[in-house]
């Protein structure tokens, strides 16, 4: 349960920052904010993958 609202609270952030792209005005804070959300999509992805691990884990009875 733990991971699923991390997950989640990543997935807001993630939101945020995409929505942010609208709101950029030169190319050096469309640079930051594209690093950024380069950086909250590998956290997402990171996190999804060890809840997929923990759900695998729980179907094997593991």
């Amino acid at each position: 349960l733990i991971l699923t609202v991390c997950l989640c609270q990543l997935v807001r952030n993630f939101q945020r920052t995409f929505e942010s792209l609208k709101n950029v005005s030169n190319k050096s804070d469309l640079k930051k904010t594209y690093q950024k959300l380069g950086k909250e999509l590998e956290n997402l992805d990171y996190l999804a993958f060890k809840r997929q691990q923990v759900g695998v884990r729980a179907l094997l009875g593991g």
